[in-house]
């Protein structure tokens, strides 16, 4: 530490490399290792923030958690919530693995586990509940509920809500299915509006 102030280091390794940033707290072995100059960080666990070097206002919990990040804003809390996330800013991710394949998405809410996880680069999507949005690779979707859009990867600007709602949707966008299983078979069918408990299952186009 060279000009830093205000600064927390507990852990073997926390810290490890600042130089002038400020009013960070690192917790755990390796938190925050390679962070420079960034400023106003929480990282709490192991590895956690580890490769962080100039960016700011994030808060990491849990092992792994941001381990990567090279940008600002972001709140990733659980096992390796946003372990990938590189250049991504304005993220919140909940839930263990949530989000952890995200390099430089941005403006994404993943909540649950394993909620976005393979997301990469997709921007403004929310997927809340377990495995909802997990294959997702794309832009503005919305996928509250267990499994829901759980297998999709290039569909945008779908929401699909209730429970494996759109489990099944691949590639296909602009569909909005609400209801347990709504919408279960479609992978292909654009443009349509399926309501109620396995309302359009059999619909595959």
């Amino acid at each position: 530490n060279t000009t830093g102030t205000d600064n927390v280091f507990v852990g073997e390794h926390a810290g490890f490399s600042n130089d002038s940033g400020n009013k960070n707290t690192f917790l755990g072995r390796n938190s925050g290792t390679n962070n420079e100059a960034g400023d106003f960080n929480t990282f709490i666990g192991y590895r956690a923030g580890e490769d962080n070097v100039t960016g700011s206002a994030n808060t990491f919990l849990g092992e792994g958690a941001g381990a990567s990040n090279g940008s600002s804003l972001n709140t990733f809390i659980g096992f390796r919530a946003g372990l990938l996330n590189n250049g991504g800013a304005f993220n919140t991710f909940l839930g263990g693995e949530s989000g952890e394949n995200n390099v430089d998405g941005f403006g994404n809410i993943f909540m649950g586990y394993l909620a976005g996880n393979e997301n990469i680069s997709g921007d403004g999507n929310v997927m809340l509940g377990t495995q909802a949005g997990q294959s997702n690779l794309v832009s503005f979707n919305t996928f509250i509920g267990y499994g829901a859009g759980s297998r999709n990867e290039t569909g945008n600007v779908n929401t699909f809500i209730g429970s494996n709602a759109g489990d099944v949707n691949v590639v296909a966008g602009g569909n909005t299915f609400i209801g347990s299983d709504a919408g279960g078979s479609n992978v292909h069918g654009t443009g349509n509006v399926f309501v109620g408990r396995n309302a359009g299952v059999l619909s595959t186009n």
